[in-house]
């Protein structure tokens, strides 16, 4: 009879999996990332800035980890300084995120990319109290604002775009890039005051609502194209999104209907995830961000569907630790073939901290 070994600590885990990424992703001195690895000879030299953006909040959660960590927190300035120096187009205007480092090409700009990279300054400004990183957040929400429709003749006017680029031929009005938008403007409003930062988190949040709610379940479609079609897959990181600026707006107004609805996307979402193994099915990076703001809600109404959503995600990092690991590289692969990215390898950290923030 073989005895099996126990799985560490979920705090343990995330850990050995930053020192897994910082070791096999990490290219001038820290500052940059590479996409995949290993390595290989005519790969890109960098990693755009969705993934970087997911490698900076992966450095967040374990210098937010029991007991901290310097060095990591010490990483994620290093980040916040890298996107300004790399990916920040301070010439263009308005100024905002490229999707590719700056001296090796640029890129064009996405508007949901930005928005993960402004909550990263955000947590980075709520871990250190350094100003910088929160001016540098309000610099991102400014650009994104700026990707509003505010045509009247599009079909449901409103919401933000996709991509500022025109080579978007749909012109999509996206939940992702939408729904973030109000959380970071929502997590601004609480760190300045200022009025117009909530009346914008209001205006986001139900123009996602009204547009691309399916009646049938609460849940969020993925877009609308300007033709007025509409597209309705539900990827996890929206349903987190809408969740996070539900709860958010909650915590300023009291308004007991926000809550409710926070509460009903969470069950609405627990129920369909965990059915058709569609949770396994979604990317690694949108289970982190679904997870990342269940979290928020546990914090915000611990009385809510707490318990439910804390059992779905210890159910998921379990799979991710038996089938979704190298354990002779300490990579995440999720199952999936080919080589790791470092989008799946940031989930992973982020999946471990979030589940050590459970007491697991």
């Amino acid at each position: 009879m073989h005895e099996t070994t126990p799985a560490p600590p979920a705090a343990v885990r995330a850990r050995d999996a930053y020192a897994a990424m910082q070791a096999r992703f990490a290219v001038a001195g820290g500052a940059l990332y590479r996409e995949k690895a290993p390595p290989r000879l005519f790969d890109r030299r960098y990693a755009p800035l969705w993934p970087f953006g997911q490698a900076f909040a992966a450095a967040l959660a374990v210098a937010a980890l029991p007991g901290g960590d310097v060095g990591a927190l010490d990483q994620a300035r290093r980040l916040a300084r890298s996107h300004r120096e790399h990916y920040w187009d301070a010439r263009a205007r308005p100024p905002g995120g490229a999707s590719y480092p700056l001296k090796a090409g640029g890129g064009a700009k996405y508007y949901d990319d930005n928005c993960w990279i402004g909550l990263d300054l955000v947590a980075l400004h709520r871990a250190t109290g350094e100003r910088d990183w929160l001016a540098d957040a309000r610099g991102v929400f400014a650009f994104v604002a700026g990707g509003w429709d505010d045509d009247p003749a599009h079909p449901a006017p409103g919401g933000i775009f996709w991509t500022q680029s025109r080579g978007n031929r749909t012109r999509d009005r996206n939940t992702v890039s939408t729904a973030p938008a109000a959380v970071l403007v929502l997590h601004l409003y609480d760190l300045t005051g200022d009025e117009a930062y909530r009346a914008w988190g209001e205006r986001l949040f139900a123009w996602v609502e009204r547009t691309l709610r399916d009646p049938a379940d609460g849940l969020y479609w993925d877009h609308i194209a300007l033709d007025g079609t509409i597209e309705r897959t539900k990827w996890s990181y929206n349903q987190g999104a809408m969740l996070g600026a539900a709860t958010l707006l909650w915590r300023h107004t009291r308004d007991e209907g926000l809550l409710a609805r926070a509460r009903a996307i969470a069950a609405a979402a627990d129920a369909f995830y965990r059915a058709d193994d569609r949770l396994w099915a979604q990317a690694p990076a949108f289970n982190a961000i679904f997870f990342q703001h269940c979290r928020l809600l546990a914090a915000s109404d611990p009385a809510g569907p707490t318990a439910a959503l804390d059992d779905l995600l210890a159910g998921y990092a379990e799979r991710v630790w038996v089938e979704g690991r190298d354990p002779r590289t300490g990579l995440y692969h999720f199952g999936r073939r080919g080589r790791v990215t470092l989008l799946d390898q940031a989930a992973a950290v982020q999946i471990f901290a979030l589940l050590a923030a459970t007491g697991e």
